[in-house]
């Protein structure tokens, strides 16, 4: 099983110079201890949090925070499939960008971790 610690983040917050002190000031938070759980996974990044991560590592926020994109990705995947079974019965001409749209959402997303 993959190491669902968020390596990117540390590796790229170090990678670029950054301390955890550097990245909890920048984030707005009193002790670099947050930033420790952040790379740890211990702590899910609220969306606000996800997009100054992402401005200031220059990394989108699905690689920056990549274990959660994954577990995301399968629930939004598995909910896609749900709802394709459930709407077998409409006309695919009348619904093609819609059925073809939640098709696409059922595959699953490759990931670094299938690299």
């Amino acid at each position: 099983m993959p190491d669902l610690s968020n390596v990117q983040l540390r590796t790229l917050r170090k990678a670029l110079g950054l301390t955890q002190e550097d990245m909890a000031r920048l984030l707005g938070f009193s002790m670099h201890s947050q930033v420790s759980r952040l790379e740890r996974l211990a702590r899910d990044p609220d969306i606000r949090m996800a997009l100054a991560c992402e401005y200031i590592l220059g990394l989108p926020v699905a690689a920056l925070f990549e274990p959660i994109f994954v577990q995301v990705s399968n629930i939004v995947a598995k909910r896609a499939r749900e709802r394709l079974n459930g709407l077998s019965h409409l006309s695919s001409e009348a619904h093609a960008t819609r059925l073809g749209h939640l098709a696409k959402l059922a595959e699953p997303q490759p990931t670094l971790f299938d690299v």
